[in-house]
């Protein structure tokens, strides 16, 4: 007679030999676990090969959203120095029309569709779209009235909000590598900009500018946030989609209820075309930091930001003309060597050690 004793999942025979519930032996039931473990090992081998790959394509597509970023500032700055009548509501609704269609043209040729979301990922998907909405404006308005390298100071702490953010919220690993790197490159931002703009006398609207490029620094590091949140969930197309078509929705109701904010008559077909410009490089930003986000934790690719400093310095010089100084060289080479640190390290673990 046989008795089965649940606790340990084995059947007692008479002749005091233990064996498996399934008919085999200790010996065999040892040997399957080892197997599983060996199985276990290699999927965590996978899993490990998986996420660095993702990380590496993460940093790529965050350099190019960098780069688009930069361009579309940077040709906006052109036409705000060209016509002083025009501001940021004027490049809010040029950016949201274009970048609106293409970003359909997108989704319908990916056949995705962009409403059907969770409840719970809708809410977070409206509530990213309008803060980024919000503050967008809010830098290309603040550029107009205080100088881009305040702007860009004040801005560039958006970084250090979210590698603290991810930590507290996302619960992403914050590592002494990523701290040093991204105190290193804001420092050799504060030494690249410091001394910039000295002549520049306050204007009255001095403090507001300040004060705007202090709520999108905010607002960035937000979107940012959610943008991961969102990302590990849904289509990296969804969220330029919502982004712009509210960025329109809004460029519209101003356009309803204060038309005159609009400078539509002051406009010169050179300032329609680098807007043009200006929006199709902003849907490009859109779209790589999406991608970015959707493969690589935002403590890990947000601080490749900093990058975007190194494009101003370049037209700087090549564009508007500035002088190139020995504090410009020691900024710009201290931004570079604190974020190749963690770049090198990502690039070492995918394709140097087995």
């Amino acid at each position: 007679m046989e008795v089965k004793d649940l606790s340990k999942d084995k059947l007692i025979s008479n002749n005091g030999l233990d064996e498996d519930i399934y008919g085999g032996s200790q010996e065999h039931v040892e040997k399957d676990m080892c197997s599983f473990d060996e199985v276990q090992d290699d999927r965590a081998v996978e899993v490990a090969k998986q996420e660095r790959g993702d990380n590496v394509r993460g940093i790529v597509f965050m350099i190019l959203a960098g780069m688009c970023f930069s361009t579309a500032s940077i040709t906006c700055k052109i036409v705000y120095m060209r016509n002083e009548y025009l501001n940021g509501i004027d490049y809010m609704l040029w950016r949201s029309v274009f970048p609106t269609l293409i970003s359909i043209i997108q989704v319908l040729s990916a056949k995705v569709n962009v409403f059907d979301i969770k409840k719970g990922f809708r809410l977070l998907l409206v509530f990213r779209s309008v803060v980024s909405v919000i503050g967008m404006p809010c830098y290309f308005i603040a550029v107009k009235y205080i100088p881009l390298s305040f702007a860009t100071l004040i801005y560039n702490i958006s970084p250090l909000l979210v590698g603290i953010l991810s930590y507290l919220i996302l619960k992403e690993q914050i590592t002494s590598l990523k701290v040093i790197s991204v105190v290193g490159a804001f420092t050799g931002i504060f030494i690249l900009t410091f001394h910039k703009d000295e002549d520049y006398q306050a204007g009255q609207f001095y403090m507001l500018g300040l004060i705007l490029v202090g709520i999108n620094c905010c607002t960035q590091a937000v979107n940012t946030l959610t943008l991961r949140a969102l990302n590990k969930e849904i289509h990296y197309l969804v969220s330029p989609f919502w982004y712009f078509a509210t960025s329109l929705i809004l460029a519209l109701m101003i356009l309803a209820v204060y038309p005159s904010a609009y400078h539509f008559s002051k406009f010169t077909k050179i300032d329609l075309t680098i807007f043009l410009l200006s929006t199709l490089f902003a849907y490009g930003g859109q779209l790589f930091s999406s991608k970015a986000l959707k493969y690589s934790e935002a403590s890990l690719i947000t601080p490749l930001q900093y990058l975007n400093i190194l494009y101003f310095l370049i037209s700087d010089i090549a564009i508007f003309h500035s002088t190139f100084t020995v504090t410009d060289a020691i900024g710009g080479l201290l931004i570079l060597v604190s974020l190749l640190a963690p770049v090198s390290q990502t690039f070492y673990l995918k394709y140097c050690r087995q």
